[in-house]
């Protein structure tokens, strides 16, 4: 559940995350990553999509709930029936999603996690037949136009890109330091991409990872993720208020 002014606070019965008949109203989120996207894509789809023997959840769900970071695997338009991607930094009532690589990375390269061909690609991890990924740098879903002619060809270009794109990184997180503005990225091929052949990159990384940057998908944008969850709230709660204040100016049936 995502933090809101009120945590905490006691002294008022309609501060404790609750509404008058006991359900949830403060806001709620998700983040995951790696297999744990895979089970919250699922929850998300029961919670959101209400099809077959998931009539039976909550449908209050959607009037709490900000935003998914569903993270590490590939998510498209296609995944959800019925939860849009977010389109910018202040949707709410969406997912956000990437897989990180380095621009190397191709579909024939071997997973350090499970040692497999292919294996972020279908049928091991894909949701989607057309993967949408979000920029954390960003927070947009568009890839960088390219020539067409192969990953070879389109490397300076998105190399250009990615160090453009660098002063955006508000801070990566590496051994509880932050390093603002090294760590690049932009979107090619259905991942998002960063550069680890630039040696100031290279540093912040684990030792032992490869082409594939999987397990720190999170860390290299730690700081603009944590301003964004912050961001989505306060639109989320802004958005609550004015629906409570339009409602609450509507004369009753009564009177």
């Amino acid at each position: 559940m995502f933090p809101t002014e009120n945590d905490g606070d006691d002294d008022d019965d309609n501060d404790d995350g609750n509404d008058k008949d006991g359900n949830s109203s403060s806001p709620d989120g998700v983040g995951s990553t790696s297999s744990d996207t895979v089970d919250d894509s699922a929850l998300l789809r029961s919670l959101s999509d209400l099809s077959g023997d998931e009539q039976l959840v909550d449908p209050s769900f959607r009037s709490h709930f900000v935003a998914a970071y569903v993270i590490g695997y590939s998510l498209g338009r296609d995944t959800f029936q019925h939860l849009a991607p977010s389109s910018c930094a202040t949707d709410t009532g969406c997912w956000i999603s990437w897989s990180a690589a380095d621009v190397s990375f191709t579909k024939v390269d071997k997973c350090l996690s499970c040692g497999r061909i292919d294996s972020r690609y279908p049928s091991c991890t894909y949701h989607t037949a057309k993967p949408l990924v979000h920029n954390p740098l960003t927070w947009l879903a568009d890839d960088e136009p390219v020539s067409g002619q192969g990953i070879k060809a389109d490397a300076p270009r998105i190399r250009e890109r990615i160090a453009e794109l660098a002063p955006l990184n508000l801070g990566t997180l590496r051994s509880g330091k932050v390093y603002p503005g090294v760590v690049g990225a932009c979107v090619y091929d259905g991942m998002l991409r960063i550069d680890t052949s630039d040696k100031r990159v290279k540093k912040l990384l684990y030792w032992w990872l490869g082409p594939d940057v999987h397990a720190m998908e999170y860390e290299l944008f730690w700081v603009n993720i944590r301003e964004n969850v912050e961001r989505r709230v306060r639109v989320f709660l802004a958005r609550q208020q004015q629906r409570a204040a339009a409602a609450a100016a509507i004369p009753s049936a009564a009177t």
